[in-house]
């Protein structure tokens, strides 16, 4: 057995993190082998061990942000080969979504056309022209370490910067987040993406029964970020004996905000848009609304007013690439 599934079948701390998923392992599969995980981590919870169950929980999402291994040979591929952990999801969404709000702030005012790129170069995530390298962008915060996530830590005062994002926008993060896989999960990369199209020079068809893989996946994955948010979240509270972090990142509402957009970026459902709604009407964070029309003044935008207009109708069902991400 290669050196690479003993260590994953291997239950040990010793075990190199973040999790990886050896070839073995088929993407029809990936979603199942997330759920031993998610068993697991709720065995962990109702034991009275939250800490241990966030890191079972976290290791189902990580073996979904792998690559699967055909693709650790594509030569140019930006995304860590490495694979990423829960702590680089959340800092990269974090970023993505400064970015996003720096774009609904500039509304249709040509002044303002230029706060995503002034953002992203604050962020330390723009190339020498000022655009937005989004492939990059996971590899860029893996590099940058511990120095990176402090330096996120500081434009919070000591926790994520709070990101408040109108509902339609959420639709933009998974081609932003995972724009060489296409949209989708890097554990769902499909081969089709990379190899010649066909005689015709048309690309194949999507085969139906990968979509419904990917859909399992998807929902396994917004299952496990939601799941991670409420221990999160349940550790903030005054009776909690100890307050959980994300690989160094604090427990508070602000990071429970990406865990909130990407589970709802992948797989909508009307409990998250309720859950998620809850937790910014208890918000008092607040951020500007350019106006679509130049003149007309700013929206000032709150929890309270996102909630009045999160709903599943923000979501379509097959998510467009974003303009920033072409």
């Amino acid at each position: 057995m290669p050196s690479s599934q003993r260590g994953f079948l291997n239950s040990t701390s010793s075990y190199a993190r973040p999790r990886s998923l050896p070839a073995i392992i088929p993407y029809n599969n990936v979603h199942r082998v997330q759920n031993l995980f998610y068993a697991k981590g709720n065995l962990r919870l109702a034991l009275g061990d939250p800490a241990g169950a966030q890191d079972e929980y976290e290791k189902s999402i990580e073996v979904a942000l792998a690559l699967p291994e055909w693709a650790l040979r594509i030569p140019g591929l930006q995304y860590p080969v490495e694979g990423c952990s829960t702590r680089d999801l959340v800092i990269v969404a974090t970023v993505i979504g400064k970015i996003l709000s720096a774009f609904a702030q500039s509304g249709s005012n040509p002044q303002d056309s230029q706060l995503p790129s002034q953002m992203a170069m604050s962020l330390g995530v723009a190339d020498q022209r000022g655009g937005i390298p989004f492939e990059q962008l996971f590899r860029i915060v893996k590099n940058g370490g511990d120095a990176y996530v402090q330096r996120m830590l500081e434009m919070g005062g000591g926790v994520l910067p709070v990101v408040l994002l109108e509902p339609h926008l959420l639709n933009q993060i998974p081609a932003m987040l995972f724009h060489e896989s296409k949209c989708t999960l890097p554990s769902m990369f499909d081969p089709a993406w990379v190899t010649p199209p066909s005689a015709d020079g048309q690309p194949a068809e999507s085969d139906p029964a990968r979509r419904n893989v990917l859909a399992s996946t998807n929902q396994t994955t917004s299952t496990m970020l939601l799941t991670l948010a409420k221990v999160l979240q349940d550790s903030l509270g005054p009776t909690s004996p100890n307050q959980l972090s994300v690989g160094g990142v604090p427990a508070s509402q602000s990071l429970l905000l990406p865990l909130y957009y990407v589970a709802l970026a992948l797989y909508p459902s009307p409990s998250t848009c309720n859950n998620l709604g809850i937790l910014l009407s208890t918000m008092n964070a607040t951020t500007l609304i350019g106006s679509q029309d130049p003149t007309k003044p700013p929206m000032v935008l709150t929890g309270q007013v996102s909630l009045t207009s999160l709903s599943l109708s923000s979501f379509p069902s097959t998510v467009a690439h974003s303009h920033f991400a072409q």
